[in-house]
Parts: C-alpha cells; structure tokens; sequence
C-alpha cells in the first residue's frame, strides 16, 4: 500500500506525473517495502508515495499461532477498481457510508470504488482526496468524522487495534478493507473472469477433526459459489487429513470434476488470506445431517436401532479431547470428567434418559467417565 507523505528532495527517486493512474504506474516498478516516489502535481503542492509493506498493516504477528507463517494478506501489485464484476460489492451490503481517517492508496481506491458504483456517501478530512477523485455530491470533507460505531457506517482506521476474531467487518484498516472489496480479483490473479470455473484449494492443513473439515468445506463451497465458481481440490487424495473417497462415500461432499483444467481454474493463493474476509468469514454453516450420504444415513439408522433399540439415548460429546490427541500448541481449559458426570447424572434423571452414548478422543477420559 501506498501512503502519501511530504516531498524529501534528500532522497533521490523516481518522479511521476499525478494522474488516475498513479498507484498502477508506481506499482510496475515492483517496489519494496519504504521505497518512495516523488510525484508532479499540476493541481497542488507536489508529494511523495512511500510503499509499505502490506503484512504490516494487520494485527501485530504475535496474535496468530505459531503454525500459521506468512504471507498474512495479499500486495495486491495487480487490480482494476474500473472492473464492476470482479469487485465484492456486497461487501457493502447494509452500509450508507465510508469514513476513513487517513487518505492513502487503498481509500482513495475504495472512494472511486464507492462513488462509481454504490449509492454510500465518503466521509474523509484530507482535502488531497479531490486530487485524485472529482468532487461529488456523496464526497464529504469534514472536520468531525461520524462515530466509528453508528448505523450503517464502514469505518477505515489508521490503524487496526485487533484482529476479526469477533467477526466484527465494520471497522478494518485499510489494507483489510482493500482486500474485502478486492478478494475476486486476487482469486482470478488476473485472469478474465469468464474463463474461469473452477477454485482450487490446495491444502486443508492435518490439524481439523472431520467436523471442522466438513464445517470448512461447506463454507469454502459457498464462498466459491458466491464468486461463481465451483470448489474443487487441488489434493487427488486426501482432505485435510481424511481420505477423500471416504469424505465422498459418507458424506455429501463433491472435490472433483472432470472439466477442471489449468485453463479454467484457479487456487487459492494462500488459505490465511482468503478465510478472513467477510466473504468467506461471516458465512454461517453449522453442520446437520444434511452432510450425510442418504446411503450413509440409512446404516446409522440400522446401527442405532440394533443397538439402542427403544431406548431412549443422551449423546455426550466431549470438545476439546482433539487437543490432546493431536498435541496442538497453546493451552486450552476443558471441563473435567468430575464436572461432566453429575450434570450428565441430572439430565438423566430429569429427561429419562437410559444410556449414554460416548464421544472422545482420549483414552483416560473414557475410562474415567
């Protein structure tokens, strides 16, 4: 991303004229991290543009796990803000207006982007903006910017004060808010739209139990779908860490199909980057037996009606027993056996229940309960 700072005659550098184009043009230099441009304006005082690193404008490195390794979001050297079909405008779906408290590279990409195609009014206190965007009826400079937390309102910040693991797509940096908008274009990498049928995901990672694998896959599909694209996977054999003839005979999963060529399809640059976008992220898909095979379904009844009968069952689930089992890091704090068993005891007895039907992943725990 580009930010605008004053000119330093100290450092020599490229010059380049201001125009629409200006971002495009300084990007084929294929700058580095701090590398700076100065710019002619004809319409004001002249400036310059300092690349900064994209990865630096999220939450601070230490709030991921030690597994998850950079990249942590797209450069994004390559984009048309002109390119209404490859933009994610729904992105914006419910917002009256923008507010961004720093014009750079990415907010003025996202006023354009606003301006020419929603009807959201952009709020914003640096009068450069008219630089390089016309003036505008729903182009408001300001001294006072509305409050972050006000209906309807998308907010840019300066900087981003925590990550999205509350899921909250109102208030981003600029540098997540570039990408929300763009994740099509950074799919496609490129490639017209049109040709393109197909996203491949090329790694689920070894850690997911089947539940987490299934939750994933439904919600991958339907981002895929929302961009009209078919999720396939990249993995002739495995899915995270399950066999896929055995995910496609159990379950109602589909990763193949056999007019996915290298013409006509594209992966996933890298899973960090596409998992925490609104597209993906806000897609709610708790798994019900809709997942199951009908042939599948139809032998769980057999097994349960040979086994339980009439009995009336209380299943048990215990969360977290993957942990250990998998030897993930970080510390977790589950229930113990000697919490469960007596709020298992009360169900029972309140419900009529009269077998308990088990799940863990651990040996001790199961001995114990």
């Amino acid at each position: 991303m580009f930010v605008l700072e004053s000119v330093d005659e100290k450092i020599q550098a490229k010059t380049l004229p201001l125009t629409e184009g200006l971002f495009h043009e300084a990007l084929k230099e294929n700058p580095a991290s701090h590398d700076r441009f100065h710019v002619k304006n004809d319409r004001g005082a002249d400036f310059d543009i300092v690349y900064l690193d994209n990865d630096k404008d999220i939450e601070p490195y230490d709030a991921y796990p030690a597994y998850v390794k950079p990249p942590y979001m797209p450069e994004y050297r390559l984009y048309d803000e002109n390119d209404r079909d490859t933009l994610y405008l729904d992105f914006f779906s419910g917002k009256k207006r923008i507010v961004f408290e720093e014009l750079n590279e990415y907010t003025i990409v996202l006023t354009r982007v606003a301006l020419r195609f929603t009807d959201m009014e952009v709020y914003c206190t640096d009068e450069r903006i008219l630089w390089f965007v016309p003036e505008d009826s729903r182009l408001i400079l300001t001294d006072k910017l509305p409050e972050a937390d006000s209906e309807g309102t998308f907010y840019i910040r300066r900087e981003l004060k925590s990550g999205l693991e509350d899921g909250d797509f109102n208030t981003l940096s600029a540098t997540y808010a570039m990408h929300n908008v763009f994740i099509g274009q950074w799919l496609l990498g490129g490639r017209p739209k049109a040709s393109v049928r197909f996203l491949k995901i090329d790694s689920m990672g070894e850690s997911g139990g089947i539940g987490s694998v299934l939750a994933f896959y439904r919600r991958y599909r339907m981002a895929a779908e929302s961009l009209g694209l078919k999720l396939i996977s990249g993995d002739k054999e495995h899915f995270g860490k399950y066999r896929i003839g055995m995910l496609e005979k159990y379950f109602n999963v589909s990763l193949f199909d056999e007019e996915a060529d290298e013409q006509n399809t594209v992966s996933i640059p890298f899973m960090l980057g596409f998992i925490k976008t609104k597209l993906v992220y806000s897609i709610k898909q708790p798994i019900d037996k809709g997942i199951i095979s009908e042939s599948f379904k139809r032998h769980m009844d057999e097994y349960f009606d040979t086994v339980f009968e009439d009995q009336k069952v209380l299943g048990v689930l215990i969360r977290g027993s993957d942990y250990i089992t998998s030897g993930l890091s970080g510390e977790r704090l589950m229930a113990r056996p000697d919490q469960m068993i007596p709020t298992i005891r009360e169900w029972m007895s309140d419900y009529g229940y009269e077998r308990v039907f088990l799940a863990t992943e651990d040996r001790d725990i199961l001995k114990t309960m």
